[in-house]
């Protein structure tokens, strides 16, 4: 993790692709300037996303 410049946000995001089940996942957290947790985000889905 970077600290981001005073007064801006950092979004860390993950995820994860599972062919077997035909499913992925994600996980995401953001944090200000001093490293505190602002919101996060996890979700699940049906389907795999295309690949590029």
């Amino acid at each position: 993790w970077v600290k981001p410049p005073t007064g801006s946000y950092t979004c860390n995001l993950d995820a994860a692709i599972f062919t077997n089940s035909g499913t992925f996942g994600f996980g995401l957290c953001i944090r200000d300037s001093n490293g505190s947790f602002m919101a996060t985000k996890t979700g699940c889905q049906l389907g795999l996303p295309p690949p590029h």
